[in-house]
């Protein structure tokens, strides 16, 4: 006989948990710190192995958020987002982590508002805590450092997602975004009760050649940064505090120039040993007040530490790869380039084997056209040629009949 079994009340659990959710949540949430947790836009490296780092401490090195033209580069990326795509409850735990304790930088007002409100899902938006939309186009030449602009939709658009974000703590800004906009400035005490700093901020890049190549340009990059308060009401103070900012950033930018090219410098020039990543940070006083300003450079020359440093990396990878019998990433990307040049060496075959053989086809075309031509020329002359010795012929009998009919004699009546 048959055992029938009842498995109708049995309880099958629907909840599949890995070993790291098994983990105390203190512990994930250090683990999210580190992998989410990471420099800012303006602030992030290339790592040992990009093409664009700096191995000679003498060369400038292109910043990362400047690189846009390069699909190998992915330095200008955030690392370690994948594990938000692992599961709903890693995702809800890490995802707060990540917007809310990162520096989340926008290069324009289009960019923030089509990010934050049609790309950012509506409950993150509460976890924004750092903001800031600052254009890194700007190139310092003669005279002013600053250009007229004029409101658009966009920069009213922003203002208008930027004040639902209520746990905001900081946000950076630049000059223009304010100054047109006073009014929605002074809404930012009652709309955003947790900002503790707004920031006027200036990315200005600096060409280090007096006659810049305008393929590629030299430049390196230097944030200025001027702390707002945020109860000025009356108008006329805050267009002087806005006006007092351009003069500031102005009489900076002379002397950022100064310093990077200095009078009777030798050409080419070079950046004087002082202006290392690791020494990216100047105080510069400006002013008669003697205003005292902290300014950070971008794309500076790697110092000796860095490049030690980038070199032990490249070392130990280049050691862990060969004890694992793999070939060395100098190894694999000359494989690389001879494979592509392989392919594009078969890719310029194929295509003058087709130009050959559309070579041939027309020149077989060419000639059957000739010979068909030939051929009508001669039908044309056989035929012309027969229509005159009919015509000949006919002459010739009508002659004949002629002399025929005078050989004959007349009858007599």
């Amino acid at each position: 006989m048959a055992v029938v079994l009842d498995l109708t009340n049995l309880r099958i659990s629907r909840t599949i948990t890995t070993p790291f959710l098994r983990i105390p949540p203190e512990l994930r949430n250090h683990i999210y710190n580190y992998l989410l947790i990471g420099p800012d836009r303006l602030s992030r490296r290339h790592s040992a192995f990009c093409a664009h780092a700096d191995r000679s401490s003498r060369d400038i090195e292109r910043p990362p958020f400047k690189v846009v033209d390069d699909h190998k580069c992915i330095c200008r990326r955030r690392q370690f987002l994948g594990i938000l795509l692992t599961c709903r409850q890693i995702h809800s735990e890490a995802a707060p982590i990540f917007w809310s304790n990162n520096m989340h930088y926008f290069e324009s007002t289009n960019l923030f508002a089509q990010n934050v409100s049609n790309a950012l899902r509506e409950q993150y938006g509460g976890f924004l805590h750092h903001i800031g939309i600052v254009s890194t186009c700007h190139i310092a030449h003669h005279g002013s450092a600053f250009s007229q602009s004029n409101k658009t939709d966009a920069e009213q658009s922003m203002w208008n997602i930027l004040l639902t974000c209520k746990n905001l703590r900081t946000l950076e800004l630049e000059i223009d975004i304010v100054q047109q906009f006073q009014k929605q400035y002074l809404k930012l005490r009652t709309a955003l009760p947790h900002l503790k700093r707004l920031t006027l901020v200036r990315v200005q890049g600096f060409y280090l050649e007096s006659q810049p190549c305008l393929r590629d340009p030299q430049l390196i990059y230097v944030k200025i940064p001027v702390d707002m308060p945020l109860d000025i009401e009356e108008h006329t103070e805050f267009h002087n505090f806005c006006r007092s900012f351009r003069d500031l950033v102005n009489s900076i930018s002379t002397n950022i120039n100064n310093m990077i090219r200095p009078l009777g410098a030798p050409l080419p020039h070079r950046l004087p040993p002082s202006l290392r990543d690791n020494t990216n940070k100047r105080t510069i006083t400006v002013g008669q007040n003697k205003r005292v300003v902290s300014v950070t450079f971008y794309g500076l020359p790697n110092s000796h530490q860095t490049r030690q440093r980038l070199a032990r990396q490249r070392l130990f990878e280049q050691n862990r790869l060969k004890a694992a019998g793999l070939p060395s990433r100098s190894e694999a990307e000359l494989s690389l380039r001879v494979k592509q040049l392989k392919e594009e060496k078969e890719a310029r075959d194929r295509i003058e084997m087709r130009l050959e053989e559309a070579r041939v086809a027309d020149i077989k075309e060419k000639d059957r056209d000739k010979r068909a031509q030939e051929q009508a020329v001669a039908e044309a002359k056989q035929k012309a040629n027969q229509r005159v010795h009919k015509q000949r012929k006919i002459k010739k009998t009508e002659k004949a009949k002629q002399e025929e009919r005078k050989r004959v004699p007349k009858k007599s009546p």
